[in-house]
């Protein structure tokens, strides 16, 4: 009795089998035990090897929970980081998550951002509600991802602000690239059936110099750019589309 408890002890109650393993195999050994010869030393190896194969189907379970707890653990801090580095609402880099890619560049790579302010924003919160706000702030983001493309990095900094990454500093691209951001976001945003909605937004542009690669200093000067261009012509692209491209729509 005492050598099939000390045996059983160590069993988890999960595995039932190997319990049962050295249940059946004492059942039969221990009255063996005491007989003497052959038989006894039989039923003695059959114990032991009861018990070892035992301990080695716990010690699998063992690795095979600390596996699954590693992987637990593993998936958690890959959360946390993604949570750290991505705005919840559009999951494009947030704040820290764009100054981690951009901290990660190689210094000689060329690079220039672009910093986007929605116009009038609260109003359409005020409006609408802040359901069709989130709709307007995940479809902008949507769609500055699609004129960037896969070389440069969209992130949002919270409210209407917006910023964009791009690997050039051709002046010629970057202008062509605020146009194309520009007629994109101005684009109608269909929010329920038969009621749309269309936002405006400005866009100012600053590239890295040999005087200066610093991400902050750059979206500082990006920022400053673009509150000239809101400050100076803040619907210049309903302008620039005319009267005959203008659609119905529900305008903020």
């Amino acid at each position: 009795i005492a050598v099939l408890a000390g045996a059983t002890a160590g069993i988890p109650g999960s595995n039932v089998l190997g319990r049962n393993l050295v249940v059946a195999t004492s059942l039969v050994a221990c009255p063996a035990l005491v007989v003497s010869g052959r038989f006894g030393i039989a039923a003695a190896f059959a114990l032991f090897a009861a018990i070892l194969l035992t301990e080695v189907a716990h010690s699998r379970v063992v690795w095979e929970e600390f596996v699954r707890v590693r992987l637990l653990l593993q998936i958690d801090a890959d959360a946390q980081r993604v949570a750290a580095t991505h705005d919840t609402l559009t999951t494009t880099l947030n704040r820290s998550g764009v100054h981690e890619h951009y901290d990660a560049l190689d210094p000689t790579v060329p690079r220039s951002t672009l910093f986007v302010d929605l116009h009038r924003f609260k109003d359409v919160n005020d409006r609408f509600g802040h359901r069709a706000g989130d709709l307007v702030l995940v479809t902008v983001a949507r769609r500055l991802e699609d004129v960037i493309g896969l070389d440069g990095v969209v992130g949002r900094f919270g409210g209407d602000e917006c910023v964009v990454g791009v690997p050039t500093t051709d002046e010629a691209i970057l202008e062509a690239l605020v146009r194309s951001i520009e007629d994109s976001i101005a684009d109608p945003i269909a929010l329920t059936a038969g009621q749309t909605i269309t936002v405006t937004a400005s866009v100012g542009t600053a590239s890295a110099n040999a005087a200066s690669t610093d991400f902050d200093d750059l979206l500082d000067r990006a920022d400053q750019a673009q509150y000239r261009e809101k400050r100076n012509s803040p619907d210049r692209r309903r302008r620039r589309r005319g009267p005959d491209r203008r659609r119905a729509t529900t305008t903020p």
